[in-house]
């Protein structure tokens, strides 16, 4: 058996989480428009009878403005650290960046192997996309490139094809059949965050976290009830996400609960709180509560 870590970084908006989703099969991380969305590592778990890969989508590489920032570029450089593969992703439509450069030199002081990732690569012409990787990568002194697209899912098998044969003989880290170890109440909240960041993305995404305090089964309605609080900065982002009469709230409720639904496989009474928490991401109790390691 071979059995290892692969931890997906990048600077901000390269397809890192829509990355996971497709290696792994199954949507693990949200993915919006919205830049760093991802908060947290995610991990994503693949397995065959002779492998297991654990893909960590890690939060975007950037300049951080505030102590989440700082959290989730210290997660990410960890993730890199305790991988035994790292991969770069880039965006093969606006080709290698500087900011692309910070992250490959984070992935060298990994002292792991490197694989750079171009993903969107069904953006780029398509007599040259076969370049797009291995080209990529001799332009930054990487070994091992590839021309990927999460959404069309072309050159992804080559990518897991390089990333496993890295893997070192080990037993695996989860059964057969676990996908994530995200614990459900972390999931949903995801799942409501997501929501939120579609609908408000002009306006509010950045200064609001979701945190889901309760879910408790209904038996004598066959209903799972779960309340969930979404933080915000601001009474006016407050009024921004209830909306007039309800129905920004009600909309975000409305459009997570399909995905929730067929998450925990049970019906769900989804009750939305919005509360004002003034500067809840400079908080460290609760940015490790609603994004622990």
């Amino acid at each position: 058996m071979h059995a290892g870590l692969a931890a997906l970084i990048g600077r901000p908006g390269v397809g890192k989480s829509a990355l996971l989703n497709r290696l792994v099969g199954e949507k693990i991380s949200i993915v919006t428009p919205v830049p760093l969305t991802t908060r947290g590592p995610v991990r994503g778990v693949h397995s065959t009878a002779e492998t297991q890969v654990v893909w960590i989508d890690t939060p975007a590489l950037h300049a951080p403005r505030h102590r989440l920032g700082e959290r989730m570029v210290r997660q990410a450089l960890a993730a890199a650290g305790e991988a035994d593969v790292v991969v770069v992703i880039g965006d093969a439509g606006a080709g290698l960046t500087s900011d692309d450069g910070r992250a490959l030199d984070a992935a060298r002081e990994a002292g792991r192997p490197v694989i750079l990732a171009m993903n969107k690569s069904d953006r780029v012409d398509p007599g040259m996309r076969a370049e797009t990787g291995p080209g990529a990568a001799r332009a930054a002194g990487v070994a091992e490139g590839y021309g990927i697209s999460a959404t069309s899912g072309d050159g992804i098998e080559a990518l897991a094809c390089a990333v496993r044969a890295h893997l070192p003989e080990g037993h695996e880290f989860f059964p057969p059949g676990v996908v994530t170890d995200l614990p459900e109440p972390v999931r949903v909240a995801e799942l409501v965050r997501e929501q939120a960041f579609l609908w408000t993305r002009q306006e509010i995404p950045h200064a609001l976290a979701v945190e889901v305090d309760e879910i408790t089964p209904r038996e004598d309605r066959d209903v799972i009830y779960i309340r969930a609080v979404v933080h915000v900065d601001r009474e006016a982002q407050r009024k921004i996400l209830i909306g007039a009469g309800g129905k920004m709230l009600k909309r975000v409720g409305q459009n997570a609960r399909p995905a929730i639904e067929a998450l925990l496989g049970q019906r769900i009474f989804l009750d939305l709180w919005v509360k004002v928490t003034p500067r809840w991401y400079e908080r460290e109790e609760l940015i490790a509560r609603l994004y622990p390691d």
